[in-house]
């Protein structure tokens, strides 16, 4: 859609992570800077990304710390850092808090990004000249291929 709206516009376009913006949502809501976000992929993985966030002078900040892939939880080798946890991945509460230094202070799980947070990462990205042309707006997918296995059909009754 958005690739749409823009080429009719002739506007470029500025890619906005998911998971950033989790880390920003959580930032705002707690004041802690330091964010491990992570989605449930399903089928035992999830999407993952560390985030250093701040604020100076009224002007977010962010950092990747841990760049974003999708993995199988307990495939993870040990964090160095410490973070908090935000997104629904951290369903996997167990083993993520295993992987860091400590456990982290802060989980919330029920988040999902706000426009606002959106906006204003696509806003500080459109500042720094972070754009694309909207011919060349296209998504991001972590997992690049998804492999599963039909399962045979039900027979008789329910």
């Amino acid at each position: 859609m958005v690739q749409g709206l823009a080429f009719g516009a002739d506007l470029p376009v500025v890619p906005v992570s998911t998971l950033a913006a989790l880390s920003l949502e959580a930032f705002q809501k707690t004041g802690q800077n330091h964010w491990l976000a992570a989605l449930d992929a399903r089928m035992g993985e999830i999407y993952l990304g560390g985030y250093f966030v701040n604020k100076t002078d009224g002007q977010y900040q962010l950092e990747t710390r841990i760049n974003e892939r999708v993995v199988k939880p307990d495939l993870l080798s040990e964090f160095e850092m410490e973070f908090n946890g935000v997104g629904s991945g951290w369903c996997y509460e167990e083993v993520l808090s295993k992987r860091l230094p400590k456990a982290p202070e802060h989980i919330l799980t029920d988040f999902a990004p706000r426009a606002a947070c959106i906006a204003e990462l696509g806003m500080m990205a459109f500042q720094k000249g972070e754009t694309v042309s909207s011919y060349d707006a296209i998504p991001t997918y972590l997992r690049d291929e998804i492999t599963w296995e039909k399962q045979a059909p039900r027979i008789g009754k329910r």
